[in-house]
Protein backbone atom coordinates (compact mmCIF):
# COMPACT_ATOMS: atom_id res chain seq x y z
CA UNK A 1 0.00 0.00 0.00
CA UNK A 2 3.17 2.36 0.83
CA UNK A 3 4.23 1.71 -2.59
CA UNK A 4 1.07 2.39 -4.26
CA UNK A 5 0.45 5.76 -2.19
CA UNK A 6 4.42 6.68 -3.21
CA UNK A 7 3.41 5.87 -6.61
CA UNK A 8 0.25 7.79 -7.10
CA UNK A 9 1.77 11.32 -5.13
CA UNK A 10 5.07 10.85 -7.29
CA UNK A 11 2.69 10.73 -10.47
CA UNK A 12 0.47 13.52 -9.34
CA UNK A 13 3.17 15.81 -9.00
CA UNK A 14 4.88 14.90 -12.01
CA UNK A 15 1.44 15.82 -13.75
CA UNK A 16 1.62 19.09 -11.83
CA UNK A 17 5.35 19.84 -13.04
CA UNK A 18 4.80 18.82 -16.83
CA UNK A 19 1.63 21.20 -16.86
CA UNK A 20 3.45 24.36 -15.10
CA UNK A 21 6.27 23.90 -16.89
CA UNK A 22 4.45 23.53 -20.47
CA UNK A 23 2.32 26.76 -19.72
CA UNK A 24 5.68 28.17 -18.55
CA UNK A 25 7.16 27.66 -21.96
CA UNK A 26 4.17 28.41 -24.03
CA UNK A 27 3.85 31.92 -22.20
CA UNK A 28 7.56 32.39 -22.12
CA UNK A 29 8.21 32.28 -26.26
CA UNK A 30 6.29 34.84 -28.50
CA UNK A 31 3.17 35.49 -27.50
CA UNK A 32 0.01 35.90 -30.12
CA UNK A 33 -1.07 39.51 -31.88
CA UNK A 34 -4.46 39.54 -31.15
CA UNK A 35 -6.64 40.09 -28.40
CA UNK A 36 -8.84 37.43 -29.43
CA UNK A 37 -5.82 34.64 -28.73
CA UNK A 38 -4.46 36.30 -26.08
CA UNK A 39 -7.77 35.89 -24.03
CA UNK A 40 -7.55 32.07 -25.22
CA UNK A 41 -4.36 31.63 -24.21
CA UNK A 42 -5.08 32.90 -20.99
CA UNK A 43 -8.14 30.65 -20.51
CA UNK A 44 -6.53 28.16 -21.00
CA UNK A 45 -4.07 28.65 -18.83
CA UNK A 46 -6.09 29.72 -16.28
CA UNK A 47 -8.26 26.70 -16.71
CA UNK A 48 -5.42 24.61 -15.80
CA UNK A 49 -4.00 26.37 -13.01
CA UNK A 50 -7.83 26.04 -11.46
CA UNK A 51 -7.13 22.26 -12.10
CA UNK A 52 -3.80 22.43 -10.44
CA UNK A 53 -5.09 23.65 -7.95
CA UNK A 54 -8.16 21.51 -7.01
CA UNK A 55 -5.82 18.59 -6.75
CA UNK A 56 -6.57 17.15 -3.33
CA UNK A 57 -6.69 13.38 -3.05
CA UNK A 58 -4.46 13.43 -0.21
CA UNK A 59 -6.20 12.78 3.08
CA UNK A 60 -3.56 10.92 5.60
CA UNK A 61 -1.16 13.13 7.21
CA UNK A 62 2.06 11.42 6.35
CA UNK A 63 0.37 11.26 2.21
CA UNK A 64 0.35 15.58 3.02
CA UNK A 65 3.68 15.85 4.16
CA UNK A 66 5.08 13.68 0.95
CA UNK A 67 3.36 15.68 -0.96
CA UNK A 68 4.70 19.01 0.22
CA UNK A 69 8.27 17.41 0.55
CA UNK A 70 7.52 16.48 -3.23
CA UNK A 71 6.56 20.16 -3.90
CA UNK A 72 9.86 21.40 -2.42
CA UNK A 73 12.25 18.71 -4.13
CA UNK A 74 10.53 19.23 -7.66
CA UNK A 75 10.17 23.53 -6.79
CA UNK A 76 6.36 22.73 -8.08
CA UNK A 77 5.75 26.23 -6.10
CA UNK A 78 8.16 28.04 -7.32
CA UNK A 79 6.87 26.72 -11.01
CA UNK A 80 3.47 27.91 -9.96
CA UNK A 81 4.15 31.51 -8.65
CA UNK A 82 6.13 32.24 -11.75
CA UNK A 83 3.59 30.94 -14.09
CA UNK A 84 1.06 33.37 -12.26
CA UNK A 85 3.45 36.05 -12.78
CA UNK A 86 3.52 35.66 -16.37
CA UNK A 87 -0.34 35.35 -16.56
CA UNK A 88 -0.44 38.63 -14.80
CA UNK A 89 1.72 40.50 -17.39
CA UNK A 90 -0.69 38.16 -20.41
CA UNK A 91 -3.39 40.06 -18.62
CA UNK A 92 -1.71 42.91 -18.63
CA UNK A 93 -0.96 42.83 -22.48
CA UNK A 94 -4.50 41.80 -23.12
CA UNK A 95 -5.62 45.72 -21.30
CA UNK A 96 -3.07 47.44 -23.05
CA UNK A 97 -4.46 46.30 -26.08
CA UNK A 98 -7.77 46.61 -25.16
CA UNK A 99 -7.28 50.23 -24.50
CA UNK A 100 -4.88 50.81 -27.76
CA UNK A 101 -8.08 49.72 -29.62
CA UNK A 102 -10.58 51.74 -27.50
CA UNK A 103 -8.34 54.55 -28.19
CA UNK A 104 -7.53 54.96 -31.78
CA UNK A 105 -11.69 54.01 -31.80
CA UNK A 106 -12.14 56.84 -29.60
CA UNK A 107 -9.69 59.12 -32.11
CA UNK A 108 -11.53 57.82 -35.14
CA UNK A 109 -15.31 58.76 -33.88
CA UNK A 110 -13.79 62.29 -32.97
CA UNK A 111 -12.24 63.15 -35.90
CA UNK A 112 -15.15 62.30 -37.95
CA UNK A 113 -17.68 63.75 -35.93
CA UNK A 114 -15.86 66.69 -36.23
CA UNK A 115 -15.49 67.00 -39.58
CA UNK A 116 -19.17 66.77 -39.65
CA UNK A 117 -19.38 69.45 -37.68
CA UNK A 118 -16.54 71.86 -39.42
CA UNK A 119 -18.87 71.14 -42.27
CA UNK A 120 -22.05 72.28 -40.78
CA UNK A 121 -20.63 75.59 -39.85
CA UNK A 122 -19.10 75.86 -42.92
CA UNK A 123 -22.45 75.57 -44.50
CA UNK A 124 -24.21 77.70 -41.82
CA UNK A 125 -21.97 80.60 -42.75
CA UNK A 126 -21.70 80.87 -46.38
CA UNK A 127 -23.75 82.66 -48.94
CA UNK A 128 -27.04 81.33 -50.43
CA UNK A 129 -25.47 81.34 -53.89
CA UNK A 130 -22.62 79.29 -52.79
CA UNK A 131 -24.07 76.60 -50.57
CA UNK A 132 -24.64 74.09 -53.44
CA UNK A 133 -20.70 73.98 -53.88
CA UNK A 134 -19.81 73.84 -50.03
CA UNK A 135 -22.06 71.41 -49.40
CA UNK A 136 -20.98 69.01 -52.12
CA UNK A 137 -17.20 69.31 -51.49
CA UNK A 138 -17.79 69.32 -47.65
CA UNK A 139 -19.73 66.11 -48.42
CA UNK A 140 -17.19 64.76 -50.89
CA UNK A 141 -14.06 65.63 -48.91
CA UNK A 142 -15.33 64.46 -45.84
CA UNK A 143 -16.39 61.05 -47.32
CA UNK A 144 -12.83 61.04 -48.79
CA UNK A 145 -11.39 61.61 -45.29
CA UNK A 146 -13.15 59.53 -43.33
CA UNK A 147 -12.13 56.68 -45.81
CA UNK A 148 -8.97 57.46 -45.51
CA UNK A 149 -8.91 57.77 -41.29
CA UNK A 150 -10.61 54.08 -41.90
CA UNK A 151 -8.52 52.50 -43.51
CA UNK A 152 -5.53 54.08 -41.61
CA UNK A 153 -7.82 52.68 -38.73
CA UNK A 154 -7.67 49.14 -39.85
CA UNK A 155 -4.17 49.17 -41.21
CA UNK A 156 -2.69 50.05 -37.18
CA UNK A 157 -5.57 47.43 -35.60
CA UNK A 158 -3.65 44.76 -38.03
CA UNK A 159 -0.68 45.82 -36.64
CA UNK A 160 -1.20 45.22 -32.76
Amino acid sequence: ALVLDLTTIFENLLLQFIILRTYDYVLGKELPKTIEELSKLKESVLNSLTEFSNVRVWIPLTATKWVDFGKKVMRINELYDALKERLKILESKIQDMYNLRYNRLILFVTLALGIVQIMEALVISSAPEELFNIVFYAITGSITIITVIVFLYEKILKVT
